[in-house]
């Protein structure tokens, strides 16, 4: 049987948006929109991350893949929140 290499997309496609999700839906319900917005983030980051440490319902305890989607993606968020923060301010 043939495999095909989809580079982790679907292994990690569940940290990658719910990663984004989380983020934005704190971020929205904090309802701050201003430069102070990182402290939101230095929180969010570190606690997904723990997160994944934690988990233990997968095949093993820490899913490396998974948390190397968490940062990626949690990286392109802030990078496009404060891009449309400058773009578009409160």
């Amino acid at each position: 049987m043939k495999r095909i290499n989809d580079y982790f997309i679907a292994d990690t496609i569940g940290n990658s948006f719910g990663t984004v999700t989380a983020i934005f839906m704190i971020l929205t319900l904090s309802g701050k929109g201003d430069k102070s917005d990182w402290k939101i983030f230095a929180i969010i980051i570190p606690g997904l991350l723990l997160y994944e440490l934690l988990n233990l319902t997968g095949k093993t305890a820490v899913d490396i893949n998974d948390m190397i989607a968490t940062i990626i993606f949690s990286n392109i968020s802030a990078f496009i929140y404060y891009y449309l923060l400058k773009k578009y301010p409160g």
